[in-house]
């Protein structure tokens, strides 16, 4: 909306209210002649979107420690029932945590680099991958020596 070039006689006074106003009347007249949603055909070729992933509060993050090769440690947490849902693992540490690992669709996680002095604090963060963004982080949880 607007003009190429302005001039004395040729500037707007008003913003984007009256583009919107227009097009809202026009489809609401195009709608009380023939219902816009029933006239509607999704082409065969293009894929329906997915449904939204709701990111979850991570509760009852839990750390334990379990045997294999080596020692190492275990995360367990309450998800979402929903499988796309990513779980995103931080080790804090000064300056900027680290990402050490990241599952999908599962609420558990196996810690195989556990530092060998001092603690090790950690947490979770739920990611959507459709909108690429985290949600909360959880509680902290630390598995120490």
């Amino acid at each position: 909306m607007g003009y190429d070039e302005a001039s004395e006689d040729n500037y707007l006074t008003a913003g984007s209210e009256y583009p919107t106003r227009l097009t809202k009347a026009i489809l609401t007249e195009m709608d009380n002649r023939r219902a816009l949603a029933e006239s509607f055909a999704k082409p065969e070729d293009v894929d329906a979107l997915p449904e939204p992933i709701e990111l979850p509060q991570i509760t009852n993050l839990n750390a334990e420690y379990s045997f294999g090769p080596l020692f190492q440690g275990k995360l367990s947490w309450q998800g979402s029932a929903d499988d796309r849902v990513v779980y995103r693992i931080y080790r804090e540490q000064e300056g900027v945590d680290e990402r050490v690992g990241e599952v999908e669709g599962e609420t558990e996680f196996e810690i195989d680099t556990l530092g060998l002095f001092g603690s090790n604090a950690y947490y979770v963060v739920p990611y959507d991958p459709l909108t690429k963004l985290e949600g909360g982080r959880s509680s902290t949880v630390s598995l120490s020596w």
